[in-house]
């Protein structure tokens, strides 16, 4: 959301509160709500009170409405420490006051020096949740160290022009770059949405990420507040005020390895209890989101010793509820007709009510079930019908998305739901079903620039007139007919597999449209997926929607016997391989040149159709002369055995989505050799495999020469890749992520 548009929000919000609030309506309502509901407990959040001039941290709030908020909570609420409410919480003892907590993230000096006083004077417990490296290192949190570093850099273009030259920055980071000279608000803006895209990366990247951006201000994010000493935060507990954990680093507990994410609480637990010598048995989850902390994170937590987890999602907490879900409200500098009404939960209540009473009978009927105490969905499930639009059909794997249509249309077929598949007619089988998938086939144009647009235009018309609830529309190209249904009632996806623009294929008119659909990708339909994080990042900056993440998946894969491929001369573990489409942003030249460079007895195979790009594989055939074994397009047994008997697979791609054919590789237990591009680098940093610079033909040799050297080690590495991929990356685990958006997007 543009700067602008935000604080006409906010604006809104101020003036309903005070309508709500001077009218009587606000205080009646309040009142009844909590006569209503004495088992309730509401926990505030709060990160910063003082007067100093915003910095690029949370909020803060003045001293004085502070003290305001203190004496309105207290003479409604029975305001105690979060630990005594989870005693009473256990115990199911309950007095004539709805309970109230009131909360510090992250342990701001402001924290002590303002906020403290006013608690001691109102009589008002508190509980503060510290990071570590703030009480002991002095360093704000790293999201704010991260948005004043990127402000500084945008505020001063001619140091940033010497700082970089000609390093290779983080994609977020030269988003950021690219700004300078921008209007402030526009800046502003530009920076959170980059931060909170930040916040979506693994923690590895995350750091990096902030790394890079300190290097380049002189680390002027690390000087940005001012926090808390372990004095204060004696003082703190002296003053019979509650300390919990906020973990050691602030890093989003979801994003850790589950060894990392133990060490990095159970440090954090045991530093605050020899710093204070008390027992420490409370936990905030930074960030504190829904993706933030998951079941494993709750595993985790507990097992640590902790008893209790406090989340950011908003909302009050009733009698059974789970302490290591709680929810909490934030506050911001509001005035009394403002809090009142936050604090009362009237709006979230009155937006649940909207949301029933607006709700259609189909709508309500999709999807009937509860969430039980454990969090397990139970009763009953309708089935959904999803069309799928975008592929050229199903029974031919030509690229990612017929794959995707295959295995997560045949697994949502077997739930029980209706999926159609929009097929070209001369891509797929003549036959009504493939699968479990009923087929639609309708005409195009076979040409390069309109085959896609002119098919996705014609299945959009069609199944506007067809009862379905869903359409998926695939690739950046079919995104700007992704509102049409939209008007009919359907619910809309967009799934961007890549930055197609980037393909060297396409001319510039062609270049230009597909760079346009990144607008239309994220802003036509009514959500939009997305196949890898590194996609998922560099959208969150560009655009301020979040994007949801859901990769491609692999199949099981039986290794098959080299047979039909010994016509090409090929045996077992003596041939390297590339399958995938042929098309220049592969790299295909450059892997041709690395190869030849060396003398091996191994073949290279290129296994894989022309993509509107037969100039390119006649470059290839030239450059090859003889020494490189074109297959053409396979599939089926004899794709299987070159997958099965080769020594390694090769992807020297300048871009990708999350590559499906390196996915398979890897299913097999091939070693991976990939260029270094990020999408690449997703897979290979979690799963193992070897990785050179895009388009450096030495690094390519050398990585080649490294897995053809020692045979034996590098197949190690496939099979522990292979092991991972499987268990987190098949396609029924993919299907039933899908199925489960599918659901939350019907309902929501």
């Amino acid at each position: 959301m543009p700067f602008g548009l935000r604080r006409l929000k906010e604006m809104a919000w101020k003036l309903l509160c005070q309508v709500m609030f001077w009218s009587g309506a606000g205080p009646i309502l309040a009142w009844v709500s909590r006569r209503r509901s004495h088992s309730r407990w509401t926990i505030l959040t709060y990160h910063r009170v003082g007067c100093s001039e915003p910095d690029g941290g949370p909020d803060i709030v003045t001293r004085e409405r502070f003290r305001t908020h203190l004496r309105y909570a207290k003479r409604r609420y029975d305001v105690v420490t979060v630990g005594e409410a989870l005693k009473r919480l256990n115990a199911n003892k309950w007095t004539d006051k709805p309970l109230l907590s009131i909360t510090f993230d992250d342990g701001y000096r402001d924290n002590v020096s303002d906020a403290l006083p006013i608690l001691i004077a109102e009589g008002c417990p508190a509980t503060l949740f510290v990071t570590v490296e703030a009480i002991r290192d002095g360093l704000p949190p790293w999201p704010h160290r991260l948005q004043c570093d990127l402000t500084a850099l945008v505020a001063n273009p001619e140091r940033n022009d010497q700082s970089t030259g000609q390093r290779a920055l983080h994609p977020l980071l030269e988003t950021v770059l690219m700004h300078s000279g921008s209007p402030r608000d526009d800046v502003r803006s530009m920076v959170r949405r980059v931060v909170e895209a930040a916040k979506s990366l693994p923690a590895s990247d995350s750091k990096i990420l902030c790394y890079e951006a300190a290097s380049l201000t002189g680390g002027a994010g690390c000087r940005a507040a001012a926090m808390m000493t372990v004095e204060d935060l004696v003082r703190w507990q002296q003053a019979g005020l509650e300390v919990g954990s906020h973990t050691t680093n602030h890093q989003i507990l979801s994003r850790l390895s589950a060894q990392e994410r133990r060490a990095d609480l159970a440090t954090s637990r045991r530093w605050l209890e020899d710093a204070l010598n008390v027992k420490v048995d409370l936990l905030a989850y930074p960030n504190g989101r829904s993706n933030d902390w998951d079941e494993r994170t709750i595993r985790d937590a507990g097992e640590t010793g902790f008893r209790s987890g406090l989340t950011t999602i908003e909302g009050t907490n009733v009698s059974g509820a789970d302490p290591f879900r709680l929810k909490r409200i934030s506050v911001g500098d509001d005035s009394v007709p403002v809090f009142a009404i936050r604090v009362s939960g009237l709006f979230g209540t009155l937006r649940a009510w909207l949301h029933r009473k607006l709700a259609t009978p189909a709508d309500r009927g999709i999807e009937q079930w509860t969430i039980s105490a454990g969090g397990n969905e139970g009763g009953r499930r309708e089935a959904l019908s999803i069309a799928l639009i975008g592929g050229r059909g199903v029974g031919s794997s030509y690229s990612g998305i017929e794959r995707y249509y295959e295995e997560v249309g045949s697994r949502l077929a077997e739930r029980g739901h209706r999926v159609i598949a929009y097929c070209r007619s001369t891509f797929s089988p003549a036959v009504k079903s493939f699968r479990g998938i009923e087929l639609r086939h309708l005409p195009t144009l076979r040409s390069k620039h309109l085959e896609t647009f002119v098919h996705t235009g014609l299945a959009t018309l069609d199944v506007c007139f067809r009862n379905v609830d869903i359409v998926q529309f695939h690739a950046l190209g079919s995104s700007p007919f992704s509102w049409i249904p939209r008007l009919v009632g359907k619910r809309t996806i967009v799934s961007v597999r890549g930055l197609d623009w980037q393909r060297a294929k396409w001319g510039r008119i062609a270049r230009a449209y597909l760079r346009a659909c990144e607008w239309s990708s994220i802003y036509c339909p009514t959500r939009t997926i997305v196949v890898s994080r590194t996609l998922k990042a560099y959208f969150d900056s560009r655009f301020d929607r979040q994007c949801h993440f859901i990769p491609n998946g692999v199949s099981r894969m039986d290794a098959h016997p080299a047979d039909a491929i010994r016509e090409w001369g090929l045996e077992h573990r003596k041939y390297l391989l590339y399958a995938g489409r042929i098309s220049p942003e592969k790299g295909l030249e450059c892997l041709i040149k690395a190869y030849q460079s060396l003398d091996l007895e191994h073949r290279l195979v290129i296994a894989g159709g022309s993509s509107y790009s037969e100039k390119y594989i006649q470059r290839l055939h030239e450059v090859a002369r003889g020494r490189v074994i074109f297959t053409g397009f396979v599939e089926g047994r004899l794709l299987a055995e070159l997958y099965s008997n080769a020594l390694a697979f090769v992807l020297p791609s300048q871009m990708e989505g999350l590559s499906v054919a390196l996915l398979e590789a890897l299913t097999y237990g091939l070693p991976a050799i990939v260029s270094d591009i990020p999408e690449n680098r997703e897979l290979v940093d979690d799963f193992g495999g070897f990785v050179f610079r895009v388009d450096d033909i030495n690094s390519l040799a050398d990585a080649i020469r490294r897995v053809v050297v020692d045979e034996d080690a590098a197949l190690r590495v496939g099979m522990a890749a292979q092991e991972g991929v499987r268990s987190r990356l098949s396609w029924d685990v993919i299907a039933g992520e899908t199925e489960r958006f599918y659901r939350n997007l019907v309902v929501g």
